[in-house]
């Protein structure tokens, strides 16, 4: 994504989110014809890409949808690690065990309600 202009990438990436969103491997390829006959001539290392590794882009259409949309979005647990390490990094040093638990419970009761 990053070949990708900003102008074009909102729309283009729309484009490509309904390939994945396919509700099978056939309908997929369609739509990724239909993606690179609108992009291809500009980009076309992308989907050369696209191409290149399809049978590997397209092993989730062997589960059901909603199976599916877990593969593909972001993982929970990175997410909340991530979170976790944004409020430890930033705090030079913790005055005792508790605080640091207090401060991860802290900012786990603050992305609940996000």
């Amino acid at each position: 994504m990053k070949c990708i202009s900003e102008k074009d990438m909102k729309p283009m990436v729309s484009d490509l989110k309904k390939i994945y969103k396919a509700d099978n491997e056939k309908l997929a390829f369609h739509l990724l014809e239909e993606a690179e006959s609108i992009w291809g001539s500009k980009y076309k290392v992308v989907f050369r890409s696209w191409h290149r590794n399809w049978e590997r882009l397209t092993n989730f259409y062997k589960y059901p949808p909603q199976l599916r949309r877990l593969i593909y979005t972001t993982n929970p647990i990175e997410s909340y690690h991530r979170m976790v390490r944004k409020v430890t990094k930033t705090k030079g040093a913790f005055s005792s065990e508790n605080a640091i638990l207090k401060q991860i419970y802290l900012a786990t009761m603050n992305a609940q309600t996000k």
